[in-house]
């Protein structure tokens, strides 16, 4: 009878052990999201600079050349995340519906999936390159909506595409020009058109190198790029998503997209601006954003373009 009591298990012992079980077990698939690394990283900087009293928590009475305003390690708590919807060239970008089938996903993200199982689901089934109608003989071409200025803080930062440098060159030029929709000085929701050519008389060897511009009220390109951040993305998992929309500016039909996908890791611990971007695949210099660009609008001077 005390042998058979000396064996029976104690409910308290069992509870104590089942909940060790359950919080070894839960551990080991807590492991905190890219998101959440990020907020903690964040609310560590705050509490640190508003102890110091530092960055936006300055003295404004603080001597103008103290140590403490030269101080730029607070700076990051003033930097926002870019609204990608603040200028209505912005808000058009993202209201673009895709040809079927890419209108609707392949891939959808269930609660509890890793980053890795995602990011391996979007690489082998959404990234890639789709072309739908190329056109022959382009003069010129639209930038659709400002490239926005990188925050410096990869988490943040939204879609950009070529800029119009890279579609002008005196010898090896893509385009006679680019319509560009820009940012007005000081302003981060009313825009302009600026029109960039090339003027041969100028010299190449120094700055402007051949390029000139002045804004124009309208563009007179029938074709152009826009880009916005993939709508199936996750950023609390750390996994960023492009697409640049190459669209026909007669009915804005859409006539390529080009969709890739990347995966942050923080490169240095306890901070938001170093981090490193694994994407699905390198691509070749060769395959540069606007020389598929070009492979779709093809330039009146074809060898220029593709030797861009």
């Amino acid at each position: 009878m005390n042998n058979m009591q000396l064996c029976r298990p104690d409910p308290v012992m069992i509870g104590l052990v089942l909940f060790a079980i359950l919080c070894a077990s839960s551990s080991g698939f807590a492991e905190p999201t890219i998101g959440e690394q990020f907020r903690q990283i964040m609310a560590e900087i705050d509490a640190k600079c508003r102890k110091e009293k530092l960055g936006p928590y300055l003295d404004p009475n603080e001597p103008p050349r103290s140590p403490k305003r030269t101080n730029g390690s607070c700076e990051i708590l003033k930097v926002k995340p870019v609204d990608p919807l603040a200028t209505e060239e912005g808000r058009f970008a993202y209201s673009i519906k895709l040809p079927p089938p890419h209108d609707k996903p392949k891939v959808e993200y269930k609660k509890g999936m890793s980053a890795e199982t995602y990011f391996k689901e979007l690489c082998e089934k959404e990234e890639g390159d789709f072309v739908f109608r190329t056109v022959e003989g382009v003069e010129g071409i639209k930038i659709m909506r400002p490239i926005p200025k990188a925050t410096g803080v990869p988490l943040w930062d939204e879609a950009e595409g070529p800029s119009p440098g890279l579609f002008l060159d005196q010898i090896t030029g893509i385009y006679k020009y680019v319509d560009a929709v820009e940012l007005l000085e000081g302003s981060q929701t009313a825009t302009r058109i600026v029109h960039y050519f090339i003027d041969p008389k100028l010299p190449i060897g120094k700055p402007p190198y051949g390029k000139m511009s002045f804004p124009v009220e309208t563009s007179s390109a029938s074709y152009g790029f826009t880009f916005r951040n993939s709508l199936l993305e996750n950023r609390e998992l750390g996994i960023k998503g492009r697409e640049l929309i190459i669209v026909d500016l007669d009915g804005n039909k859409v006539l390529a997209i080009r969709r890739r996908f990347s995966k942050l890791q923080f490169s240095v611990p306890k901070s938001a601006q170093v981090m490193q971007g694994t994407p699905c695949r390198l691509l070749g210099t060769e395959d540069t954003n606007n020389r598929f660009i070009a492979k779709t609008l093809r330039p009146a001077d074809h060898a220029k373009g593709d030797n861009r």
